[in-house]
């Protein structure tokens, strides 16, 4: 059965550094925390959760967002911003191949959340295979964030 990944902000962030440590098994990649990788559309940094890096060839990077919401508001409908500031990193920085947004706690909008990971793509055709939005447990735990 699907569920929402964390059951608190802290639960959230345990989940998502397990989930590193283990597809740092897979690859030699290194993550560093709060990393500022550049710039946003509105020239300001961005920094992100994560940043990966292969150990192997820098050259070979990807970002993960971590969102966390246990109440309504305004969060998830910045979502598409969200994968239009990756993206905008994408074509600045050819080292960035990959980007999850990984959303965490119980306050997202099912209907809306659905709409994102199943017709965003529509709207928005150049995150196909690049971005990728995360809204479960068990999605979090099939993602591979060692491939990028």
């Amino acid at each position: 059965m699907s569920t929402t990944i964390g059951n608190s902000a802290s639960n959230f962030e345990d989940l998502i550094s397990r989930r590193l440590q283990e597809e740092e098994a897979r690859r030699a990649m290194s993550y560093k925390p709060a990393s500022i990788v550049g710039l946003k559309p509105d020239g300001k940094e961005f920094k992100v959760d994560w940043e990966l890096i292969d150990e192997l060839d820098p050259n070979q990077r990807a970002i993960l967002l971590c969102r966390y919401k246990e109440q309504t508001g305004s969060t998830e409908e910045k979502l598409p911003l969200d994968v239009i500031k990756i993206l905008s990193l994408m074509k600045r920085d050819i080292r960035y191949k990959r980007g999850w947004i990984v959303l965490g706690g119980s306050g997202w909008t099912k209907a809306l959340i659905d709409f994102y990971k199943q017709n965003l793509k529509e709207w928005i055709p150049n995150m196909q295979d690049k971005v990728h939005i995360i809204s479960s447990t068990d999605e979090l735990s099939r993602v591979s964030f060692s491939d990028f």
